[in-house]
């Protein structure tokens, strides 16, 4: 179908792409013609972790000019069908924040015919050259020491600067579990009964002494009396290195960065969550270049960095690592706030929820499983759960 005021598609598709979801394209043709527009999909875009398609895109037309977009597709089913929604309310939350490290919709959001959406995003750091995910920098071993810049800056602007009106609940170690995990707890429990047996104290591969089981915790087999007072605000809600990008210029390490893939903000979210899950997500992309032994001391790096071994674990890992820690100590201990005990407890009861998602999220190669499990089940020791 040709535009009537350029003559050319109103959608056109580069042939390096073949084919799109025929619905995709059917409502792209609705919004263009609708909008007087004419749009052409250039190339795939890296996906990361999200189930989710990403295409760039250029917009012509009359009050557009010409923009260079990135189309986010959402198919019913994908458990992001609220992303639209929550992508708003992350831009209204702060929108000071929002200006310096979100993503802005170019476009409002375009219903597809499954239930299913089209976001139309600008691009992160206005560049998709010279900007890029930091799992980009994370993956290559020659580039990681540039993390023990930009880890803790980006912790440091979602809990200092994002968060400074945030406040406080006291939770039950099962409540805290039963909001992390939220609505896809009963799914990871079920997919993980099958490598930990039914009983409240568990011996895991790799562990000097049974540990309490996080199966139980989270199921409510196990209910400790224990009561956490937590931070509550505006969290990510999946803070891997996937969805933070950041400029390629060295010179600009902690300068800038950019959240993207807002399909889990919560206004009201646990705020030691993004944090823990950065990390724990950094160490498991790193466990295939460690021994066992450095595999386990990266868990204590994680929830015990004052007597944690970094012998064997690679400098700009641990470094990396034990920097998002201390800027969430930092941060929690800023101005005489004098949290730091808090804190603490709150960080080792979200790597107890973080090792559960992660042992059952379909990203996570089967053979790092149980090293998710025994890092939520020695988070759970530490807190003198059992």
């Amino acid at each position: 179908m040709l535009s009537k005021l350029t003559g050319v598609p109103v959608v056109s598709i580069s042939p390096r792409l073949g084919r799109i979801d025929r619905q995709v394209e059917y409502a792209l043709h609705g919004w263009a013609q609708q909008n007087d527009v004419v749009i052409n999909i250039a190339e795939v875009l890296p996906a990361g972790l999200t189930e989710a398609r990403l295409y760039s895109a250029y917009v012509e037309g009359p009050g557009v000019g010409v923009r260079k977009v990135v189309l986010k597709v959402l198919l019913a089913g994908d458990d992001l069908d609220g992303e639209p929604g929550r992508h708003r309310r992350a831009l209204n939350a702060d929108r000071d924040f929002a200006r310096w490290h979100l993503v802005e919709q170019a476009f409002a959001p375009v219903a597809l015919a499954d239930g299913g959406w089209l976001l139309f995003l600008n691009v992160a750091g206005d560049s998709l050259q010279d900007a890029a995910p930091l799992a980009q920098l994370a993956a290559e071993p020659v580039e990681r020491y540039r993390l023990q810049a930009i880890c803790p800056a980006v912790i440091s602007g979602i809990l200092g600067n994002w968060n400074a009106d945030c406040v406080s609940r006291v939770l039950t170690v099962r409540s805290f579990l039963s909001k992390a995990l939220g609505s896809r707890a009963p799914h990871h429990v079920a997919r993980l009964a099958t490598l930990l047996p039914p009983a409240r104290r568990v011996e895991l591969p790799g562990e000097q002494q049974a540990l309490a089981n996080p199966l139980a915790l989270a199921d409510g087999r196990l209910r400790p009396k224990r009561q956490v007072r937590c931070l509550i605000g505006r969290r990510h809600g999946d803070m891997h290195a996937g969805n933070i990008v950041v400029p390629l210029a060295v010179d600009r390490d902690g300068d800038a960065f950019w959240l993207i893939d807002l399909s889990r903000f919560d206004r009201q979210g646990l705020l030691a969550l993004d944090p823990c899950y950065l990390a724990a997500t950094l160490a498991i992309g790193w466990l295939s270049e460690l021994d066992g032994y450095a595999q386990s001391d990266m868990i204590d790096v994680l929830i015990d960095p004052n007597r944690a071994g970094t012998r064997r674990i690679p400098a700009p890992m641990s470094r990396a690592l034990l920097g998002i820690g201390q800027a969430g100590r930092d941060w929690a201990t800023a101005e005489g706030r004098g949290l730091g005990d808090d804190w603490a407890d709150q960080v080792r009861l979200a790597y107890v929820a973080c090792g559960l998602l992660l042992a059952g999220r379909r990203a996570v190669p089967d053979r790092y499983r149980m090293w998710c499990l025994r890092l939520a089940a020695r988070a759970a020791h530490q807190l003198e759960i059992v």
